[in-house]
């Protein structure tokens, strides 16, 4: 006791010291367990080693006494200690130690079981060394024979197990007798489980705690500790890691585990696994995993048969669940769990069919882990067949659906999932040029896999270039890979070469697909065929840079399609083997029946066997399939039909002569008319047959027209004209025609025109048929209602009328009418949509008018370039004016759209004009100037788009262009469709364009603008009126010499009232600019003066400009007879009958025009010359000769009627009745009535005393003067 007292403080100094460095090793080390297991999960190292400073220096000076010394005061004053951190800072000192004495002799184990034995070791709780309060407690210390290993006895003995033999590697180790269990342990670890359990206290703390105690180096379990492990480790990841460092630590010992306790820790990590209430974090579901690996490692037979029980029944969470822990086992180094793998991959072949999607990605998943596992066992790669059927099944919805198929996520993420498998596949490996390659090859060919073909072409290409590294020496295989090998179905080279180029030839599904098809190709050109190395050195580059070149957007698939095709045909060029071609053909005409009908790869391998016939050297096997496709073919289903067309077509480039020879042969039974006559029986029937007879005739009509595009320029032209041309005519010769053979006939014309286009310089070649097949479409036209026309018709037209020899200008009327009456005449979008039965129908009879449309413009454009003159312009014109004075607004329409075509491409193409001026520019400009203000908005924008092609035409023509850069202004404004023009732009284009009017089409503008004014109603009457002021005073320097034209045009018109004051106010425009040419005009109709006339005079007579006309009246009537013939000669008798109709015509207008006048100021002013005009005129009227001669002008034209009066100089008088009444008092001209002025004046020998009394009354009303009186009255001075 006093030893023990003495040693007391130093003791305790030195346990303190034990114990805190124990302690804080201790923690370091726990701290560096965790650490390290954190990073092993992220793929991090491992922690650091546990140093024990203290008790190792002890150890190493052999200083038992020391040792002993600390052990008992960390199990008397610490480890039995009530309190729980002292209790925990005395357990960890003591596992401290243990570690630090890892390698101590078996005589010093001795002395530890006596230390750990003794009575102070016995002792719990504080206090002093002398025991008074101490009370017993059995403490257990086991110290493993090396550092961080358990002993055998001991592990067994916590699960109730009879350790295993010793080892022959540890026949050389010390081995002594190990106490069974610690009683200190199983306390503290039984405490710690059952407060995680009843939630007590800090987790995180007891978790700590616990993982302390477990790292120790001398841990004896108890199965109620184990058992209670388990149980929290299914709900916990820090219990599982506990979990897992108790595997780890049996399958260090080699323990083995009873088959009661694998079973528990297999089912409570699978339960945890497929419960699908929780959502366990990526880190627990790798240490359960791992749990399970470390288990397997100890008993591989029972954890193998308790996943493959969870296989075949359970719940679907529950098979996914044994499916990510067997693909976890697949990467067990275990030579005992590898020895399992064959049967886990037969048993995973159980589920391969489950109608689970998630089942079927875990054991995609499964797949995955056993193929990155390094294996090169065959039964471990037999599996990669299956990431191929799993990819055809999750496509399956796909193919089956066709146009209406639709993708659920799951089966996307399953192709995705196939994909990324065989894309991570590693094919460095020893031993896979035979393992990968046969099983691999034989998914190029099906359909089916065409999905998978990138990561399969990788993968390929790198086992081809592992061969080619190779050379000559062979690897060292597998014995079982070499017979899987030779066993392989691998496909043919033509197979190869078929599936490829399909593949490659659709790059619209993916881009990188068809680049992974022609790499694919290039590195199997040696398998394919030796002869294709150097070609394909060369053209497999060329077509990837051009792939790589064009985008999706871009690329044309026609285009695409011609360059695979011209591939294939030089790739077969160096082949002299005839039968190798022959199996090419065979092989595709093998693949043609497996595709989809109707599919764009059928489509495609029709064309590649046509052009494998086009290079086979053996012609019989080319006429035989040729006349098989004609004679198997069902020409009832369009698509098959197409296919045919293409096998023959482009077997005809090669073999022209021996495949146009085979058709007309095969095609003599269909042209007669007696075919059509053969069937005899029920009506059915016979309409059955004849349905049958039309589409082969369809069939073979665009059969010859698809060699004519195919064969060899040099010997088309020779037998065009009637061995193709012909033939098509006689085809289409029934008397019944239905949709189909319609539209064969207009496609195979235009591809027969479009071929001998494309020879390019056909010398004198006429195409003696052409006005036959002109007119058989034409007639054909004529006759079809409107809902009926084919589509593609007028495309016909147009290339067959680029052909030789060309129309007379008759035909080329006749073909306008017909064409502009088929499509303009159409009813309107609203009646075709009332005749439709669903909206669709009405949308595509709605497309199909605004194709033809567009197809009539081309058309006529095609004319004026094929016609030497500018009359078929002319032409054109003429045909459009009658629809755009068209009635109906929709008709204007169509005209409208049209026009603007044609003139485009004549502003576009000034050489379709011949160099001439637009002939009909006024006639145009005056219809189109109608259709601006037209009701539909569509009309009037083209119509101002017209105008503005109009101005760049004529634009052209002139040397000097009026504001060039204000028309190419508008222009630019008017091309664009979807804004309105507003009103000052279109006054400034109208002005434009009027400036832009020839002086000699002045007449044909107008006439064309007024006979527009019989279909356009009042409101828009304003605006056409609006064009004819605005010509009149734009142009009015220019139709000086036009106007008594423009005159007799607009006088045409007066008879339209609701038109009348637009018609007087164009009259006064021309009064205004032209005052001396208009009156002239309107004299010149003479007299009688009609109503119409009467009221021009009037209208001038009223407006601003009337004081004017009548001064100019004035003076003609002054100037009238001044050159008068004294002579009785009968031009004498001429000259008097012409001034004698001139005066009376301007006396007449100078009464209708001062009857008019508002002004009586400026006629007073005017007064004194009027007067001496008109009593000139009737004083000289005056006299018994004038009357009574036969040869005098005035009695010709009283007899003629054109005079109503007998006395002429009475017309006189009343103008000036009429003037004097218009300047003078009511009560002067009553004082005229008095004095019977009038009368006297009349009368020859009263005529002075009236004048007398006419001169007093007009100096007593002050109207004149008496200088002014002398001269107007000089009979008066005698």
């Amino acid at each position: 006791m006093a030893a023990a007292a003495g040693a007391g403080p130093g003791g305790a100094v030195i346990g303190d010291r034990g114990a805190g460095r124990g302690a804080a090793v201790a923690r370091r080390g726990a701290g560096a367990e965790r650490h390290a297991l954190r990073e092993e999960e992220g793929g991090g190292p491992r922690g650091g080693e546990v140093h024990v400073v203290l008790v190792r220096e002890f150890v190493a000076q052999n200083n038992m006494s020391q040792i002993k010394h600390v052990i008992q005061i960390l199990s008397q004053e610490f480890a039995l200690s009530q309190h729980p951190h002292s209790r925990k800072g005395g357990l960890i000192g003591l596992a401290a130690c243990s570690v630090a004495l890892g390698k101590v002799i078996l005589k010093d184990l001795e002395v530890l079981a006596e230390i750990a034995s003794s009575p102070a070791g016995q002792t719990e709780g504080h206090g002093p060394s002398d025991g008074s309060d101490a009370r017993p407690g059995p403490v257990e210390l086991h110290v493993p024979a090396r550092a961080g290993q358990l002993s055998s006895s001991a592990l067994c003995s916590c699960f109730g197990s009879q350790s295993r033999p010793a080892r022959s590697e540890d026949a050389g180790r010390a081995r002594g007798t190990v106490p069974a269990a610690v009683t200190t342990f199983a306390a503290t670890g039984t405490s710690l489980l059952k407060r995680l359990q009843d939630n007590e206290g800090d987790r995180v703390e007891t978790y700590r705690e616990l993982e302390s105690v477990l790292q120790g180096e001398d841990v004896c379990l108890t199965s109620g500790v184990l058992n209670r492990l388990i149980a929290e480790a299914s709900s916990d990841v820090r219990a599982a890691q506990s979990l897992s460092y108790v595997l780890e630590m049996l399958e260090a010992v080699e323990a083995p585990v009873p088959r009661g306790t694998a079973l528990a820790v297999s089912t409570a990590v699978h339960r945890q696994l497929s419960d699908a209430t929780k959502e366990l974090g990526r880190a627990h579901k790798a240490v359960l995993s791992r749990c399970i690996v470390l288990q397997a490692r100890i008993c591989p037979e029972e954890t193998v048969l308790f996943l493959q029980s969870q296989l075949s029944g359970g719940s679907e969470a529950g098979r996914v669940a044994a499916l990510g822990l067997l693909g976890a086992l697949a990467h067990s180094d275990a030579p005992a769990v590898r020895e399992k793998l064959p049967q886990v991959v037969e048993a995973v072949g159980s589920v391969c069919n489950d109608p689970s999607a998630q089942v079927r990605r875990a054991v995609l998943e499964f797949i995955r882990e056993l193929l990155s596992s390094g294996s090169q066992s065959c039964w471990a790669w037999d599996v990669v067949g299956h990431i191929f059927n799993e990819f055809s099944r999750s496509s399956g919805r796909l193919v089956a659906g066709g146009l209406f198929a639709w993708e659920t996520p799951e089966d996307g993420a399953l192709r995705a999932l196939c994909v990324d498998i065989l894309g991570s596949l590693d094919v460095s490996l020893r031993g896979m040029t035979k393992l990968l390659w046969p099983r691999l090859l034989q998914y190029v060919v099906p359909a089916q896999y065409s999905g998978m073909l990138i990561p399969l072409s990788r993968c390929l290409r790198a086992l081809v270039e592992r061969r080619e590294r190779a050379g000559c020496k062979e690897e060292e295989e597998e014995p079982d890979a070499m017979d899987s090998q030779e066993q392989a179905r691998l496909p043919a080279p033509q197979a190869l070469l078929a599936r490829l180029l399909v593949v490659a030839a659709d790059p619209y599904v993916s881009g990188e697909r068809a680049v992974a098809a022609l790499q694919l190709l290039q590195a199997l050109h040696g398998r394919i065929h030796r002869a294709l190395g150097a070609a394909w050195a060369t053209e497999i580059p060329l077509l990837l840079q051009y792939l790589e070149g064009k985008n999706g957007s871009c690329l044309d698939s026609a285009e695409w399609e011609h360059r695979v095709l011209k591939f294939l045909r030089a790739s077969l060029e160096p082949i002299k083997d005839k039968a190798w071609t022959v199996g090419l053909s065979q092989e595709l005409s093998q693949q043609l029946g497996s595709s989809a009908p109707g599919s764009w790869e059928k489509l495609f391998l029709y064309k590649a066997l046509g052009t494998a016939l086009a290079a086979c050297r053996d012609l019989r096997h080319v006429q035989g399939q040729v006349l098989r496709f004609l004679q198997e073919t069902n020409a009832m289903e369009l698509s098959e039909a197409q296919g045919m067309i293409s096998v023959v077509s482009h077997a005809a480039e090669s073999h022209f002569h021996l495949v146009l020879d085979t058709v007309t042969v095969f095609s003599a039974a269909f042209t007669g008319d007696g075919f059509s006559q053969t069937s005899m029986g029920w009506k059915v029937q016979q309409r059955q047959k004849m349905e049958r007879a039309q589409a082969i005739r369809a069939a073979l009509m665009r059969t010859y027209s698809g060699i004519a595009l195919r064969a060899p320029k040099e010997q088309l032209l020779t037998h065009l004209d009637r061995g193709i041309m012909g033939n098509i005519l006689r085809l289409s010769g029934a008397k019944e025609r239905d949709l189909q053979l319609k539209l064969a006939l207009v496609q195979s014309i235009t591809e027969v025109s479009c071929a001998i286009q494309a020879v390019g310089d056909c010398g004198s070649f006429e195409l003696s048929l052409k006005r036959e097949a002109m007119w058989t479409l034409l007639d054909w036209i004529k006759g079809e209602p409107w809902d009926s026309l084919v589509y593609g018709v007028f495309q016909a037209l147009e290339e067959l009328s680029k052909l030789r020899p060309p129309l007379s200008r008759e035909e080329n009327r006749k073909l306008l009418s017909v064409c502009c009456q088929t499509v303009l005449s159409r009813p309107s979008k609203e009646r075709m949509k009332k005749g439709r039965k669903t909206v669709r129908a009405a949308v595509n009879m709605q497309l199909l008018h605004r194709r033809c449309m567009e197809d009539l413009g081309h058309l006529l454009e095609t004319l004026l370039e094929a016609e030497k003159t500018s009359a078929c312009f002319d032409d054109v014109v003429h045909v459009l004016k009658g629809w755009l004075t068209s009635a109906k607004e929709w008709e204007r329409e169509r005209a409208l759209q049209v026009c603007a075509h044609v003139l485009g491409a004549c502003k576009e193409r000034f050489e379709l004009m011949r160099g001439r001026p637009c002939e009909q520019f006024g006639s145009l400009v005056g219809l189109l100037a109608t259709l601006t203000s037209d009701c539909l908005a569509t009309s009037c924008q083209r119509a101002w788009v017209c105008l503005g092609y109009l101005l760049q035409m004529q634009a052209k023509t002139m040397e000097v262009v009026p504001q060039a850069d204000e028309i190419r202004c508008f222009c630019e404004e008017l091309n664009s469709p979807d804004t309105e023009i507003p009103v000052e732009t279109c006054t400034k284009i109208a002005k434009a364009v009027c400036k832009c009017i020839p002086p000699a089409q002045a007449t044909d503008f107008l006439t064309a603008v007024l006979d527009s004014l019989l279909h356009v109603t009042p409101t828009r009457a304003r605006a056409v009126w609006a064009w004819v002021f605005v010509f009149l005073e734009e142009c009015r320097k220019e139709i000086l010499q036009e106007v008594p034209k423009i005159l007799n045009t607009l006088c045409t018109y007066m008879q339209q009232s609701t038109h009348r004051p637009f018609l007087l106010r164009a009259v006064f425009l021309l009064a205004r600019f032209h005052r001396e040419p208009l009156i002239t005009s309107l004299l010149r109709k003479g007299p009688p003066m009609d109503s119409d006339t009467v009221e021009l005079w009037r209208s001038l007579g009223r407006s601003t400009i009337g004081i004017q006309v009548l001064r100019c009246l004035v003076e003609k009537l002054n100037r009238a007879g001044n050159n008068r013939l004294w002579t009785r000669f009968p031009a004498w008798e001429r000259h008097n009958r012409q001034t004698a109709l001139e005066t009376l015509t301007i006396t007449r207008a100078i009464s209708e025009v001062v009857l008019a006048l508002r002004s009586t100021e400026e006629l007073r002013q005017l007064l004194p010359h009027l007067l001496r005009s008109l009593l000139r005129w009737a004083s000289e009227t005056l006299g018994k000769e004038r009357l009574l001669s036969p040869r005098n002008g005035w009695r010709q034209l009283f007899l003629e009627g054109q005079v109503l009066e007998e006395k002429p100089c009475r017309i006189f008088l009343l103008a000036v009745e009429l003037v004097l009444g218009k300047c003078m008092a009511q009560t002067w001209m009553q004082l005229l009535m008095r004095q019977a002025v009038w009368a006297r004046l009349e009368d020859p020998l009263a005529h002075p005393e009236g004048l007398r009394l006419l001169r007093s009354v007009l100096l007593q009303a002050g109207l004149v003067s008496p200088s002014l009186v002398k001269s107007l009255l000089p009979r008066l001075r005698s």
